[in-house]
Formats: C-alpha cells, structure tokens, sequence
C-alpha cells in the first residue's frame, strides 16, 4: 500500500479517534457556552470543532482509500477518469 506521506495506518487512525473526541468535546462545549448566552466564546468552540472534524473526514478519507471498492464510493472517493476525445 503506498502512503503518500509515511504515516502509518494505525498512527493515522489514532489521530483521526483523537481529532474526533476533540470536535465532539469541543462541540459539547460549545452548547453549553451558548446556552449559557456566552455567544462569543461558543461560537469561537463551534469554529475549532468543525475545523477538527474537516481535519477528521480528511484523514477518514485518506483511511479508506485503499480498503476497498464499495467503502471507497460510500465515502465518496472517485478516481480522476481520464476523458475520452
């Protein structure tokens, strides 16, 4: 399996549970930040973990790239197809 930047896969998987935890967490606190009508701050945490999980779907992604066909297209993976003249 070629890796394009020399992670290995369980590492890779690691960072994406890590990533993961984080976003959620961090979305949590966001919903009591603004439930507690300290807006600013809330929206601040809503910022970081939607950043954390686009970090998570990326990584997800670069997981399942080379599991298998049928996981590859229910992520949403399509190869560039050369066009035809």
């Amino acid at each position: 399996m070629k890796r394009l930047h020399g992670i290995s896969p369980r590492l890779e998987a690691r960072i994406a549970g890590v990533l993961y935890l984080f976003s959620m967490l961090l979305g949590i606190a966001a919903m009591v930040l603004i439930g507690r009508k300290i807006q600013a701050r809330g929206g601040e945490a809503n910022l970081v973990a939607g950043v954390l999980y686009s970090g998570l779907t990326l990584l997800l992604w670069d997981l399942f790239r080379s599991v298998s066909l049928w996981i590859r297209r229910a992520c949403g993976y399509r190869p560039a197809q050369p066009r035809s003249a």
